[in-house]
């Protein structure tokens, strides 16, 4: 539903307007994923080997994401005015260094614009927001080992790195929109409910098969729903109630969490 959402958003589907919150159950599910991996390191072996993990996420991305840069400056020297294949080479550096959300809010850059489709680097946002938590969250995971050996300690930072970046992104979203939207800390929120998502699938195996079962069941009518809702450019999100987005991420992780509870059984 993510996927299909995100693209139906940038081909314009109206029946699904907050598509784009996609992306933030993608980054629930990467919080998810890479949290279970290092925690698990950090349990076995009692100390977390952050080179051989930034040299794994250099391999598994850089290759494909340099390939589309150069595929897309190359096409972009036979169709695109010199004016704009300046300001999209610019675009480019960002994007590959990983810092074009960066380069989008030294612009105020918005999002939902109309001609923002036309900038053929603006999704890389949401990729040098993930590079981004890759290199720090590792650290994070690192120095809370180191502070406190085990789990609880680790799992203790992330809910209070979560709450406090949650916070900050819901008063920013009424002060500065493309800060809360591109700025990676302000993302940390939902990288954190897929780290709690993972303590919650493990805990999750101790209930019964049946409950299982039960909590991990999709409902990919309601998802829909929740998506066909959102309008392009809501605030998300915002207190005292969350948005949509906050909303997603929460059911995100409930969800994979329930599910991937189910599969390691």
């Amino acid at each position: 539903m993510a996927v299909a959402g995100v693209i139906a958003f940038h081909f314009g589907f109206t029946g699904l307007p907050g598509g784009f919150t996609g992306v933030d159950i993608f980054f629930v599910i990467s919080g998810y994923l890479i949290t279970k991996h290092l925690l698990a390191e950090i349990t076995e072996t009692r100390r977390l080997n952050l080179w051989r993990f930034y040299a794994r996420r250099a391999r598994r991305l850089l290759p494909a994401s340099l390939f589309v840069i150069l595929a897309t400056l190359v096409a972009g020297a036979f169709i695109l005015s010199p004016e704009e294949q300046s300001l999209y080479s610019r675009g480019a550096m960002f994007a590959s260094a990983y810092m074009i959300n960066l380069w989008l809010i030294r612009w105020l850059f918005d999002y939902f614009a109309a001609d923002a489709a036309s900038n053929p680097f603006v999704h890389f946002w949401s990729l040098s927001v993930e590079e981004q938590f890759y290199l720090a969250w590792p650290a994070l995971l690192a120095l809370a080992a180191w502070l406190r050996p085990g789990k609880r300690g680790a799992i203790l930072v992330i809910g209070i790195a979560g709450l406090v970046s949650f916070a900050v992104c819901a008063w920013l979203t009424t002060v500065s929109q493309p800060w809360a939207f591109y700025f990676s800390p302000l993302r940390v929120w939902e990288f954190a409910a897929g780290g709690l998502g993972q303590h919650g699938a493990a805990t999750s195996l101790a209930k019964p098969p049946a409950a299982r079962r039960a909590a991990g069941v999709a409902r990919p009518g309601a998802d829909r729903r929740r998506l066909s809702l959102l309008q392009r450019g809501s605030p998300l999100p915002r207190l005292p109630r969350p948005g949509a987005g906050g909303r997603h991420s929460a059911v995100a992780a409930r969800r994979f969490s329930a599910c991937a509870a189910r599969a390691e059984r």
